[in-house]
Order: C-alpha cells, then sequence, then structure tokens
C-alpha cells in the first residue's frame, strides 16, 4: 500500500513497528487518522495558555488539502475531523519536538507540557 508522505509515513512505520535501536532516546509512533483511505499523521499535546491547560490535536496539512479547497462541499467526515483539529502544519514540521512546535509553529505560542499517545 502505498502512503501520502513517503519518507514521513515511511518514519512513523517504523516508529510503531520495528524498534529503533542506533537512537539514544526511545521513539514514540505519532498518532494516525485514516481518510478515504489514506493515512494521516496526528499529534496531541496537553499545553498550556491564557492561564490554563488545553488539549489540542494537530495535523499534517496534506489532511486539510484532502477535504477539499471549498469547505461548503466537505462531507461529514472531513467535517467531523477538522473539528478535532486545532491546526494543521506544513509538510515535516510535524516531525519536530512538541516543545518546538507549540513555541515557534502555531497560531500562537504555547508551553508544550505534554504529547498524549
Amino acid at each position: 500500500m502505498r502512503l501520502p508522505f513517503g519518507s514521513l509515513i515511511s518514519f512513523t512505520y517504523l516508529c510503531i513497528t520495528k524498534p529503533i535501536r542506533t537512537m539514544k532516546k526511545k521513539v514514540k509512533p505519532f498518532n494516525l487518522i485514516t481518510y478515504k483511505g489514506k493515512v494521516y499523521v496526528t499529534r496531541t499535546f496537553k499545553v498550556m495558555y491564557e492561564g490554563g491547560t488545553h488539549t489540542h490535536t494537530i495535523a499534517i496539512e496534506t489532511l486539510m488539502e484532502a477535504f477539499g479547497e471549498d469547505m461548503d462541499k466537505w462531507d461529514e467526515q472531513a467535517n467531523a475531523l477538522d473539528q478535532q483539529i486545532y491546526f494543521y502544519l506544513e509538510g515535516e514540521k510535524i516531525t519536530l519536538s512538541g516543545k518546538e512546535i507549540c513555541k515557534k509553529h502555531l497560531d500562537e505560542p504555547m508551553k508544550f507540557i505534554r504529547e498524549i499517545f
């Protein structure tokens, strides 16, 4: 099966199915969403901003592109998935550390607390 965003998905597949012995730190798998038979990477973070803690899921931008350009024409599944996503990241930024994503790549900086798998 050919998956979108080849190298990232391949990396994720390896993290899920095979231990990576050459790395000092244990690599945890990303969360995955399936939409119309294709798999997309998501990450869920517990963060702090505006005086409280929040849980947000981010996804790779190709998921939003798969929904289509016109939000009025999105199907029920696309709308339901989009309601769960706080932010869409472009390209391989989804592979950055949670701390870096929360600090530099969201619509507003947030304090990263932990990642939820």
